[in-house]
Formats: structure tokens, sequence, C-alpha cells
């Protein structure tokens, strides 16, 4: 479901009060730096984090592929790039888009690096779960190293930013200005450019002139075609969910005992289905309707009667060299600059509509169960499938009716009987079944499973064993294939060993379903529950206390009255010591009354964007949409009090507006 664009600040509004956003405007306090630092827990960067200043402070590993190394060490070897995903961005959207000016923006891209693959097969509790919850951006003009990463403590991702990032520098680590990501990432969370990614490395003209301006970039796996970026999207998509998904978890349930209840049963369910292979579990599973399903639902109907807002992680495509013919050069000089800028309708600052709406239907729990089953890796399911006991299993046959076409060294087959159908390929070899392929069942209870591996049975001819995880909606697994001599019967064997993981997820602490869903906690608890104890996961000792710049913007108090609405509209945004974004509300008043004069045709012109339509707006306006706490800034006396002040500096030195 789609929001109408006029409402497209009330489920900002509402976003932000679900996932606990930070909202600026006109009548709230300057941000302390606690703002900025996590409210509990740390984010998941800080384990790659060295200690300096005697463990009071904190630097990311340089240069960037020692960082690299390090975080390799806890992802599969196996997995594509190693588990990373790179693509190089010369023409961006960042904050940093300005440091290669003017004209080296080839040869000083920014690097965006997503963790996309999971960890080691054999990995302990104790690895971190980094897939879709960690990413680094990257640019050496800038001597910047941003990350984004999750907290699963807080069931938030967190803002960093290395400083100094160079050979000989400090690259100190700090939490960043929350409220200034913010800004752009509106979802609280990572975001991504929707496909074809024109502007990435992907793009084979961007990629010529890359490879034209250098040799190597910092040894990174640039060189790829669009099924890197591709990725990298899906990764901030699946990303995007985490926080709405703990924030339903915590807020959806309820408190006592229900709500307990409740959480436990959205921790089977999403345990159910990461032990299925993806496949959503049925919610007429036992105790589902009445602890999980009907009061679910009468807590969302109460709180968000008209829908759950789900965060918009997408960007508009951009393509920088659009209209140009494809075997016409490269833009150099102005016109390079030209492709440079940023329009409103690219801009990351623009005010973005929710992604979508979640109905407040049993359709929603079978999305926000699939969300948290992610919340457990791939070799999180193997430990906790080889820990569930045989014993427990239940089995049961389904006999099948077959309608056999025969080909050479190949039977196909066409089955039904006890409301399933299933079609398959079997190889035959020597009288005997060699192997095939199930096409697909279809259960009775709906399920849909594709492309089962039949594997030879050592000992019988007749016998084919199924190879995967994939399982009905009630935790059926499909076991083995035996086939009649003449094909024109089949039985279906299936196990469910799930009832003991509903039983362990009843034994666990259920204090542990008071916080955040967080692997790190429920997985030694549930291994333990199964009988196989592991030690718990313990966060290091040697973490060095969080760091963030304390706020710099000064008190309305102790400037003049024309520059109180800059001072509470601009000023935690541009009051910072960085060159990005430009700092014109650094310092006292005086300097502060100096920038502004400097600033002063910009200012202006991103001012006047407020008596624009959007659609035909050139720039976005400034302060963005995005930060603001009501849709009516445009009519505020704060607006006309900032007009009025640089139309006063101009007047003196009359110049036509322009937009940077």
């Amino acid at each position: 479901m789609k929001p109408r664009p006029a409402r497209w600040q009330h489920w900002t509004a509402g976003l932000a009060l679900l996932l606990g956003a930070a909202t600026i405007g006109a009548n709230t306090r300057p941000q302390a730096d606690s703002d900025n630092l996590p409210p509990q827990g740390r984010a998941l960067f800080d384990r790659y984090a060295e200690a300096t200043d005697g463990g009071r402070a904190s630097r990311a590993p340089y240069p960037l592929q020692r960082l690299l190394e390090r975080i390799r060490r806890d992802l599969d070897p196996d997995g594509r790039g190693g588990g990373l995903s790179t693509v190089l961005i010369p023409l961006g959207r960042s904050l940093q888009r300005h440091a290669a000016e003017p004209g080296q923006y080839f040869r000083y891209p920014r690097a965006v690096i997503a963790v996309t693959g999971g960890p080691p097969a054999a990995a302990s509790p104790a690895t971190p779960y980094l897939k879709d919850r960690l990413y680094l951006g990257f640019h050496e003009k800038a001597e910047t190293l941003e990350i984004i990463s999750y907290n699963p403590t807080a069931g938030r991702f967190e803002f960093q930013v290395a400083d100094d990032y160079r050979p000989g520098g400090s690259a100190r680590l700090r939490y960043a200005n929350r409220a200034l990501c913010l800004a752009c990432h509106q979802n609280a969370a990572p975001i991504f450019s929707r496909q074809s990614w024109d502007e990435s490395s992907a793009n084979p003209r961007i990629a010529a002139a890359l490879g034209a301006a250098a040799d190597d970039f910092y040894r990174l796996a640039w060189r790829a075609g669009v099924d890197i970026p591709n990725a990298i999207d899906q990764a901030t998509s699946r990303a995007n969910l985490l926080p709405l998904a703990t924030a339903l978890w915590q807020q959806a349930c309820g408190a006592g005992a229900a709500g307990r209840n409740c959480r436990g049963q959205l921790l089977r369910l999403a345990l159910r289905q990461r032990l299925a292979g993806g496949v959503a579990p049925s919610l007429e599973l036992p105790g589902v309707q009445a602890e999980l399903v009907g009061p679910l639902l009468e807590q969302w109907q109460k709180r968000w009667p008209d829908g759950i807002p789900v965060g918009n992680p997408e960007l508009p495509n951009r393509q920088p060299f659009a209209g140009l013919a494809p075997d016409a050069p490269t833009p150099t000089g102005a016109a390079l600059e030209q492709a440079a800028d940023i329009s409103a309708a690219f801009d990351p600052l623009a005010l973005r509509p929710p992604l979508e709406i979640w109905p407040v239907a049993a359709s929603t729990i079978s999305r926000l169960v699939a969300v948290l089953a992610d919340g457990f890796s791939t070799a999180d399911a193997a430990r906790l499938e080889a820990a569930l006991p045989a014993s427990t299993a239940n089995n049961a046959v389904l006999a099948l009716d077959c309608h056999p076409l025969r080909r050479e060294a190949r039977v196909d087959l066409s089955c039904t009987g006890q409301g399933t159908t299933l079609s398959a390929r079997l190889t035959v070899r020597g009288g005997g079944l060699a192997g095939g392929t199930i096409d697909r069942i279809a259960f009775a209870d709906g399920t849909l499973l594709h492309g089962l591996p039949l594997i030879a049975t050592a000992g019988s001819a007749r016998t084919l064993s199924i190879d995967g995880d994939r399982r009905d909606s009630f935790g059926a697994r499909p076991m083995r294939l035996d086939v009649e001599a003449d094909f024109s019967h089949a039985r279906l064997g299936l196990r469910d060993e799930l009832a003991a993981l509903d039983e362990a997820v009843g034994r666990i602490d259920k204090t542990l379903l008071d916080r955040p869903p967080q692997r790190e906690v429920l997985l030694p608890a549930l291994l333990a529950a199964l009988g196989q104890p592991v030690a718990p996961v313990a966060t290091p000792a040697s973490y060095p206390p969080p760091y963030s710049e304390p706020p710099p913007a000064p008190a309305e108090a102790r400037v003049s009255e024309a520059l109180r609405p800059f001072v509470r509209r601009c000023g935690l945004c541009h009051a910072s010591k960085e060159r990005f974004p430009p700092p014109f509300m650094a310092g006292d008043e005086a300097a502060i009354s100096a920038r502004l004069g400097g600033c002063a045709e910009r200012i202006a012109y991103r001012l006047a964007m407020w008596s624009v339509p959007a659609a035909a707006r050139s720039k976005t306006p400034m302060p963005p949409a995005a930060v603001l706490p009501d849709a009516r800034f445009a009519e505020s006396t704060d607006l006309a009090a900032m007009r009025r002040h640089v139309s006063d500096i101009l007047a003196a030195r009359p110049a036509p507006l322009s937009p940077e």
C-alpha cells in the first residue's frame, strides 16, 4: 500500500515515533552529544576498533585493506567476494562529494563496501553476524571513513566516522552527529540507489573513466557488473527492516506475561522459518492464534490504525551523463562539474515517502516473522538443526499415484495424492534410480517447494534421499522418495523434528524476551535448552568508551535576535568544524555573521526553494523538510526572518541567485 504524497510528513512523523528517531525543529533543545551515542550496547563496528590514548579512545584500523582483512575473518571465505560487495562512486551524493573538486572525481571516488555474506559454516555464537549490518564509505581526498553498523542491543543502526583517515593520521573513531545523518538516512538505516545504479562503477562509462584515472583503488575488487550494486541494494532493503522489526517486537506485543508469550511465539515462528529454508510457517500452528495473532492485531489496531509506515532506503537512480551519446567522450572541465551537480529530484535530502505501509493484517505478521528469521545466520540454523534430537521427530509418509513419462535414461513423474502434487525428473541407470530433481511439490497446506535435489541411496535401487532444508508451513521436511519399479506409485517420506525447537523456546529465560531480539543472547540460550550449552557471548571488555564530538552550536541566548532562527534551524548540521556540510554556523557571533555574509547567495537560493512547488525545484530547500517537525515551515516566522536577514546582507551587493 502506497501513501498519498499529501500525507508524506504525517507518515514520516509516525515512522520517527515508531523507531524513536530524533527530530529537529524550532522547539527542540540543542542536541547533547549523548544523543549521538548508543542508548545501550555498541555498534558492531566497535569490535574492529583499536584502542588508543591509553584505552580512552579508539581508532579505525588503517589502511582500508587492513580493516577489511579483519572483517573478512568473520565471513565465509567461499561467499561471493569473500562476503564483501564493493562499488566505486565518483560522482555521488554523499557529504564528501565535493572533496574531489575540481575535476578529480575519477581519481578520488568514494568507495562503498557492504557486508553481504554470512559467517563461516563453523562459526560459533560469538562470531558477529555482519550480513546486512555493516557498511563502509571511504573517501581518500576527504580523509574520512564513514561507518553504518547495527547495534543489536539497542535494535538500531549507529552512525560513526573515522576522521583523519590517512597515512600517519589519527583515524580517530567517533559516533557521528546523528541528526545530520538522519537528514538523508530518513529511515535511520543504510540507503542506496535503485537500479540500474548508473552513478556507480557498474556503469561501463564510469568504470572506463575510473580505470583510466588510476591503476588500483586500495586493492578493492570493484570491477564487476550490476550484480554487485544489486547485492548492496538488496542488503540495504533487508537492513531497512531491522529497526522496524525490533520496534514492533518491543512495542506491539504489549507488556507482562501476555507480551512475553507474544514475543515467544514470534521467536518460535522466526526460528521455524530459518530452519525451513525461508518457508513461512503457518499461523495455524498450536498457540499462535491465541498468543500472537489475536493480541498483536489488537495492539496494532490501537497504536497504528492507519498501518505501519516502512522507512524508505531507496534513492532514485541517477545517470550523471544522461543524454550523452554512447560514443561521446566523457566530459571534462565545466561539463564534468555540471554532471557532478545534484538536482533536487536526486538529492538524498529530499523528503521521501514511506516505502510502503504495512496493513493491520495477519499477512503483516508473516512479514515481521521473516525479518526476525533473518536475525539468525545459516550457520546458526545448522547448529540448531544439529542439536534437535532425532528421537522426538514425527515421521509421516504420503502415498502418491504417478503418471510416468519415459525418456532415454530418464523418467518424468507427475504424482498426486493426499492433497499433494509432485513433479520430478528421475535419472535411471542400470535398472535403478541414480538421482534426479523434484521440480515442484505442492502440499495440502499451500506450501510450494521447487528444485529439490534427489540423491541415490546406497543399497536401495528404488529409494532417493531428498537434499535440502526446506519444509512445509507446519514444519515437515521431505526426506526421501520411494518409487515402485513401474513408476506408477511413489511414497514421499516426511520428517518434522521442530517440536523440540518449540519446547526449547518455551524453556529459555523469559526475561530475555523483554529485550530487543538479539541473536548473540538468544542463540546460546536456545542451544542450552536443547542440551548443548555454549559459553555466553560476552561484550569485549577492551572496548574504549564511546565518543562523540560535543555539539558546537551556540546557545540562542548568546547571539543576536537576527541569528537565532539560524541557530535553531541550521546549527545542528552546520555548526561543526568539518568541511562538509559547510560550517557557516561554527564559532561565535562574529564568525557566524561573517560566514553568513560569504554564503548569503547560496543560503538565499535554498531558502527561496520553499516558495517553489516541489516538482519545480532545482535544488532541495534548506533546512531540509526531512528534519522539520511540522509541515508548515514554509509559513513560519523563522523562515520569514531568515529570508529577511540574508536579503539585508545581499541588499548592499546585489547579485543573481545561484544554486551553489
